[in-house]
């Protein structure tokens, strides 16, 4: 049985640029690049308003949390961000007000996307107290922007994209379409499914539309396109894992995705968690990305 997350439930008043990423890092783990190593300059965020972006010591972050979270001043949503030399590692933490409107999106990895970039990453830790129905997700995110100087084009749209390895509960993972009130449906030709083949693994391809604020441009909401790829059975966490972000731009070029634009908007290992109506959705998610 697949069920999806409401996501036309999940309100984002985003003036900051549509940030939604949101993601999970390890607890402890070694990668090839050496052992992870905490300092004391970590950075914890918590109450970012309209959300934020920045760089630690060269890990550079997104981190968004909605709603009305945004007007709690105790941390119950938050996110790590850690200075470590060889890594990028980020970790969030949430205890969601009980609500469809809460939102938590964040992760690290590069201001600047490439069609071409051979990711690895490694997640310590996704979890979520809702065990049936996923509230909480993990895998590449981004936005194609049409100029690198956001400021000059405010009123074209972008493109938001997703790769979902992981996600918490025992149902499958289905994107939401806003505008149909639904499940999304996937990209279909000759008949069939559109799927990517890659990395282990097969992915089914979505194409959503939706209208909100977005990260291009001066945050005012209209209309543009996600693209999706969602892993058919989700990846379990403590292994380093491969996405090589060319399997997916290539079949999503066929549907007008923007490859050429991929680098004008930011590129990373991302976590999110969705609120529920009927319970305070709790849960992590801890991890870190690298080019390998």
């Amino acid at each position: 049985m697949t069920l999806t997350h409401r996501r036309a439930a999940e309100v984002r008043t985003r003036n900051f640029f549509n940030h939604r990423a949101s993601i999970v890092s390890l607890l402890f783990f070694t990668l090839a690049t050496g052992s992870q190593t905490a300092t004391a300059a970590d950075r914890t965020i918590c109450n970012p308003g309209n959300g934020t972006t920045g760089t630690l010591n060269g890990t550079w972050y997104s981190y968004y949390e909605g709603s009305s979270q945004n007007d709690r001043s105790n941390c119950d949503v938050k996110m790590k961000v850690y200075d470590e030399r060889y890594n990028n590692h980020f970790r969030i933490d949430w205890d969601q007000n009980s609500t469809w409107q809460e939102d938590v999106v964040g992760g690290v990895g590069w201001s600047s996307g490439s069609d071409t970039r051979k990711i690895g990453y490694n997640l310590g830790q996704l979890s979520s107290n809702s065990s049936s129905n996923p509230r909480a997700i993990a895998g590449i995110y981004g936005w194609t922007c049409v100029s690198s100087n956001r400021t000059r084009n405010p009123k074209t749209s972008a493109q938001e994209y997703y790769i979902v390895d992981s996600w918490v509960g025992s149902n499958k993972f289905v994107p939401w379409d806003e505008n149909a009130n639904a499940p999304a449906t996937p990209i279909r030709r000759n008949g069939k499914d559109v799927e990517v083949k890659a990395n282990g693994g097969t992915y089914k391809v979505y194409k959503v539309g939706r209208n909100g604020p977005q990260y291009c441009g001066d945050g005012t909401s209209r209309a543009f396109d996600q693209f999706w790829s969602v892993r058919t059975s989700s990846l379990s966490t403590g292994s380093n894992r491969s996405i090589d972000f060319a399997n997916h731009d290539n079949i999503w070029d066929n549907h007008g995705f923007r490859s050429s634009k991929v680098k004008n908007g930011y590129q990373i290992l991302m976590g999110e968690a969705f609120g529920h109506n009927d319970f305070r959705h709790k849960g992590a998610v801890d991890g870190s990305v690298w080019s390998r």
